[in-house]
């Protein structure tokens, strides 16, 4: 009659599948998952050479460290492979400045942009300076354990992605395959022997789209809104124990069967470890008393099933602690579309800042050579509207003959002098209406450059948040590309605020450059609204002169020699004005594009600042969904810490006493021995220095099954 010693449906009652499955999880702890599927910055490591003798001695000091390795394994919602990473750890516990390793690892980063080390071959020496050491590289082998995901729905097999948004009756299936494995000695004779790992699987299930869960292998722990679905295999155990199916079966597969409604998956967790199986101590067996054995194996049951309700709870809050992850890289998503289309917009309003800001220093620059020119004409202007005056008060006193010829002349010179008072208003009138553009644009510039100042700030602001949140390790491979999306983004916006910035400040000091030659021209601007004072004055006594006068000859030279000072000012004057004009022309030219492109700018800055708010609200949710992830970590470390005394009477109490149950006990012995010795030997993956303790563990994590994808 075939009997399972594990493995029967979790409804049938307590077996020692979950003793098993608790065990497993409880050796593993849960602390690997603080570190699973997030890559940490790292800087490319220089070699150095250690070859003096204090080096070397410190270097056989550091031997008996220990190397915890951890090797990742990203595979596709079916359990294909896409890519493997390896961490490594050496404790230095004497506090060595170099510590001995080996690894053929490529690829390898430190974690720590201070250490280095050097190599020869596969053989490494790091430069810890009395710290561990951690680092990361890409292995050149397969792993010894390799995982199928399988699935149907209502009974027929389906692929993972047209299982996606189905309902009905789903069964999800994980094989395992075991390919480490070496002939040992069982009592005299060759056998082949698997490396024993065990596999624990587990799968956060909501309770919206899962209903009527089982497993096969495994237990469901339900708290109302999730369920979490933990499930075990011992893949070619049965093997290496030598126990025929027909007698037991030893499970190499985890199966859920659940009612889907609308199916979505956030993908499994799956640890193989060797721990389980290690430093087994068969020579203390009593063989003679099968019952004692079996009271012990249920008490180790009894205790490890005690801690996992514990850590199913911190599994739990795991669960949500990655839900608030999820939905901070969704918010982190949106803002880095947003904060691109935002960048976009940027450049164009700098190009045209830094051209209107260019165009606003040649006007300034004609504006300052004009306003020379024009100080000029206006003193000479001066000095012939005061000598044309005297000669007016003189002539109205003189009746000399030729008065006729000189009214005639002085009614042409009224005329002049009319429109060149009317020209210098004009031109009084620009000055004053290009001064308060100038404002306009200067207010304009400073509001760009300080937008762009904000969004520089913001965006270098996320971009430390989004750094130190990668380099926390707690986001899955998606994330953490959709996380490196953002920074690129926000690289990417940091450099064009910070042009904008630039372009904005220069801007400002051309603005303020421009509004000097403007002060300047205000003293200027004083003396032109005097000389036109006076103009119109010596216009209105031509007028009277005009009217009144009976004869002037002699007087009438000195009006014709005024009257020629006056023209010739009157000429430089014309000729300053129109370079002033000129001058004032590009000023305008160049304040309005000032002030154009600095609108432009601000309203770039508008969609780029909600952008980085949007961003850094994603930001501020992955931040605060830390916490939660770590404080779900610790409950289920504090589960697993439970679970340490169950595993000892377990170990103690129970495995060693399943070899009563197998009939010939010296040869469930010796088989069992074998066991446990491969897995005492697999201590690392991609290899250590000699004398150098090891542990290894490997973690699997299939991608998601989305609807709508």
């Amino acid at each position: 009659m075939k009997q399972h010693i594990i493995g029967i449906r979790s409804a049938t009652g307590t077996r020692l599948r979950y003793a098993l499955a608790a065990g497993a999880i409880c050796s593993l702890t849960i602390a690997p998952l603080t570190q699973a599927f997030g890559d940490n910055e790292a800087a490319n490591p220089n070699t150095s050479n250690a070859t003096n003798d204090n080096a070397q001695e410190q270097m056989q000091e550091a031997i008996a460290s220990t190397k915890k390795e951890i090797v990742y394994t990203y595979a596709d919602a079916n359990g294909n492979t896409t890519r493997t990473q390896v961490n490594d750890t050496l404790t230095n516990p004497s506090g060595a400045s170099l510590l001995d390793d080996a690894s053929t690892l490529t690829d390898i980063e430190g974690n720590d942009n201070d250490q280095t080390y050097s190599q020869n071959g596969t053989n490494l020496v790091w430069s810890a300076d009395g710290d561990e050491v951690s680092y990361k590289g890409s292995p050149t082998e397969s792993t010894p354990i390799t995982m199928k995901v399988s699935y149907t729905l209502d009974g027929n097999a389906i692929s993972a992605e047209q299982l996606a948004g189905k309902s009905g009756r789903v069964t999800i299936r994980f094989d395992y395959e075991n390919t480490s494995w070496n002939m040992c000695d069982v009592n005299g004779t060759q056998e082949k022997v698997y490396t024993p790992f065990a596999c624990i699987s587990t799968l956060l299930l909501s309770n919206d789209h899962f209903t009527n869960i089982e497993t096969e292998n495994g237990k469901v722990i339900d708290d109302g809104s999730n369920s979490v679905a933990v499930g075990f295999a011992l893949p070619s155990l049965q093997e290496s124990l030598g126990v025929s199916e027909d007698d037991y079966e030893i499970p190499s597969y985890f199966e859920i069967t659940a009612d889907a409604t609308d199916f979505q998956l956030d993908g499994s967790y799956t640890i193989a470890t060797t721990e389980l199986f290690s430093d087994i101590n068969t020579d203390s067996l009593n063989m003679d008393d099968i019952d004692s054995a079996q009271s012990g194996l249920q008490q180790g049951m009894d205790a490890l099933l005690s801690g996992t309700d514990a850590l199913a709870a911190g599994l739990l809050q795991l669960a949500s602690g990655a839900q608030a992850l999820d939905s901070g890289t969704q918010s982190l998503h949106a803002g880095a579309s947003a904060l691109q289309e935002g960048a976009a917009a940027l450049p164009s309003g700098t190009q045209q800042l830094a051209e209107g800001a260019s165009n606003l220093a040649e006007g300034a620059s004609a504006l300052e050579g004009a306003t020379d020119q024009l100080n000029s004409g206006t003193q000479a202007l001066a000095s012939g509207t005061a000598s044309l005056s005297d000669g007016i008060q003189a002539l109205q006193g003189n009746d000399n003959a030729g008065l006729q010829q000189t009214s005639i002349a002085a009614a042409a010179l009224q005329s002049g002098l009319g429109k060149l008072a009317s020209g210098t208003q004009a031109l009084i009138d620009e000055l004053d209406a290009n001064t308060s553009r100038l404002y306009g644009a200067g207010n304009a510039a400073s509001a760009a450059a300080s937008s762009a100042g904000d969004a520089k700030s913001n965006a270098q602001s996320a971009l430390t948040t989004l750094q130190a949140l990668k380099d926390s390790g707690t986001l899955s491979q998606d994330e953490e590309r959709q996380v490196d999306d953002a920074i690129s983004a926000l690289t990417s916006t940091k450099a064009s605020a910070n042009s904008a910035q630039v372009a904005a400040e220069s801007a400002q000091d051309n603005i303020d450059s421009a509004m000097q030659s403007i002060s300047s021209t205000g003293d200027l601007g004083a003396g032109l609204r005097s000389t036109q004072s006076d103009l119109s004055s010596a216009a209105s006594d031509a007028s009277d002169l005009a009217t009144n006068v009976s004869s002037a000859y002699d007087t009438a030279g000195t009006l014709a020699d005024s009257a020629s000072k006056v023209s010739s000012g009157s000429s430089e004057l014309a000729e300053s004005a129109s370079s002033i004009t000129s001058g004032i022309s590009r000023l305008s030219n160049g304040a309005a594009s000032v002030s154009s492109a600095s609108s432009q700018l601000a309203a770039s800055a508008t969609p780029l600042y909600k952008a980085l708010c949007q961003l850094s609200g994603g930001t501020e949710t992955l931040a605060s969904s830390t916490p939660l992830l770590a404080n779900g970590l610790q409950s289920a470390y504090e589960g697993s810490v439970a679970l340490s005394s169950g595993l000892s009477t377990f170990q103690s109490e129970g495995i060693q006493k399943i070899v009563d149950a197998l009939g010939d006990a010296e040869a469930a012995k010796a088989r069992l021995n074998a066991v446990s010795e491969e897995a005492t030997a697999y201590d690392n993956f991609s290899g250590k220095a000699a004398g150098t303790q090891g542990t290894v563990r490997f973690v699997f994590k299939t991608a998601a099954i989305e609807a709508g994808n």
